[in-house]
């Protein structure tokens, strides 16, 4: 039996900040006034659903590529989630991301892999700060110092850091929500990165059948092939006809605002 105190974990993830960026405060400057305000009614009501429902449950609102745009919808689950004091874990695309050499080309990795470094780091940070003061696990796998050591920002520590998300999650609160905004930066022709995201999908989907409650939350703007591969058909909201949100001043017909969406405790 190995014990472990949230203070020591912290200290070992310190050396991840480099490639850490949840690309929340840039969402919320960039769609400051701009399309996405306002999504479809039935969408809403579908999030709303989701949202109360006391199951765990995943769900992939996917919209037009332009000029829909989901990310204020993400921005208002998470808003809902620490007003309700909620743990919530999130990562929001972004136009640039952390970058490091990769060791095999000596060149800057590809965006999709930096990307992805970014997702699974970040959730990583944002994981440790759910830790309970001090806990027990059976095995050191994903906690120990060297693992932390060899998070070094490449690709190659990709499956590392899905290990050390492995670990973390076994630990975090039973009720739990996830937000990912825009993994369509992670996707590329060579889908090399793909089989890890699956992998992380995976994992949320065993730790949910775990009694916990998890909520997990992907939205796109822009259907994307790997999404239809690692998620169920009745987990997918195509939230289509979302072009503009007003039209000389009045609101279109059928719409809501993502301010409509709440959570009460």
């Amino acid at each position: 039996m190995n014990f472990y105190s949230q203070r020591q974990i912290k200290e070992l993830a310190q050396q991840l900040q480099e490639f850490v960026s949840s690309g929340r405060d840039e969402a919320i400057t960039s769609t400051e006034g701009k399309l996405g305000t306002r999504i479809l009614s039935e969408t809403v009501n579908r999030i709303q659903s989701w949202l109360e429902s006391e199951a765990s449950e995943f769900l992939w609102v996917e919209g037009y590529i332009f000029p829909c745009d989901l990310t204020p919808t993400a921005l208002r689950i998470t808003a809902c989630m620490f007003e309700a004091g909620i743990p919530c874990v999130y990562f929001f695309d972004q136009d640039t991301y952390p970058s490091i050499l990769s060791p095999k080309s000596g060149r800057a990795q590809p965006r999709e892999e930096t990307a992805l470094v970014c997702l699974l780091y970040t959730l990583i940070d944002q994981l440790v700060t759910l830790l309970p003061t001090t806990f027990t696990s059976d095995t050191d796998l994903g906690l120990g110092e060297q693992a932390f050591q060899e998070l070094n920002g490449t690709m190659e520590s990709a499956d590392l850091a899905l290990q050390v998300i492995q670990a973390l999650i076994a630990h975090a609160p039973n009720h739990l929500v996830v937000v990912i905004d825009g993994v369509l930066d992670l996707e590329s022709e060579s889908a090399t990165t793909w089989p890890y995201f699956e992998e992380l999908v995976d994992i949320l989907r065993r730790e949910s059948r775990r009694e916990k409650l998890f909520k997990v939350l992907v939205t796109t703007n822009g259907m994307s092939p790997f999404l239809c591969e690692a998620l169920e058909e009745d987990e997918r909201e195509v939230a289509s006809n979302m072009a503009v949100q007003f039209r000389h001043g009045r609101r279109l017909q059928g719409t809501n605002s993502v301010d409509d969406v709440s959570f009460e405790v």
